[in-house]
């Protein structure tokens, strides 16, 4: 970086002149934890880019940026951490989340992406047609509020849009997330579903 004159401010400009990165971590940054640190300076090396020669059959970050659509930012608006396991990404992802937290970010960490996945909570079809996990919901919103409680106590609540959204996410005055239409190949309408709900299930969408 000193020999190139470089002065890199944001994490992309840093990625984009940096091949790898070597961070030194004392013993005693772990406060109370630092007892389970063997050595005295553990260091990481956190590679950036110029890593992954070899993809075993899985799109690199650089390839699914060529082959993207103009429009769509999904996959040039973020970040992707790409690597065989072991190689590190959690490591990063640990790093940016204290980065963010210091330099006062709202943060939403989900560590265990399976837990949205594997089905094992209470699913419920709400009354406009979606699916919600009302317990996982909940979980998430907690740990939301605690790990940002600090920044959210001294945040102003928008007035203009607090209570005007309901628990699906669907704002008063959006359109039907799950319009009735007729489905030609099943010959009934979308919402044929309703007719076929327990007691409890009706209760709900009551």
């Amino acid at each position: 970086m000193h020999s190139k004159k470089l002065n890199p401010q944001k994490l992309s400009e840093i990625i984009e002149n940096l091949s790898m990165v070597v961070i030194d971590l004392p013993k005693s940054n772990l406060g109370k934890y630092s007892d389970l640190q063997k050595n005295e300076v553990h260091q990481y090396k956190l590679y950036l880019s110029g890593y992954h020669k070899v993809c075993h059959g899985l799109w690199r970050p650089e390839d699914s940026r060529r082959v993207s659509l103009p429009n769509f930012k999904g996959a040039n608006s973020g970040l992707l951490l790409w690597g065989n396991r072991g190689v590190g990404k959690s490591q990063i992802l640990t790093y940016v989340t204290a980065w963010a937290h210091e330099n006062k970010w709202a943060v939403l960490a989900i560590p265990k992406a399976d837990a949205y996945t594997d089905g094992k909570h209470e699913i419920f079809r709400f009354k406009n047609g979606l699916y919600l996990q009302p317990i996982l919901a909940k979980k998430l919103l907690m740990q939301l509020r605690h790990s940002n409680e600090y920044l959210f106590k001294n945040s102003d609540v928008d007035l203009s849009v607090y209570g005007k959204i309901d628990i699906s996410g669907v704002r008063d005055g959006d359109p039907e997330p799950c319009p009735k239409v007729w489905d030609e190949e099943r010959q009934c309408w979308t919402d044929a579903w309703k007719e076929h709900l327990y007691d409890f299930e009706i209760k709900n969408l009551q």
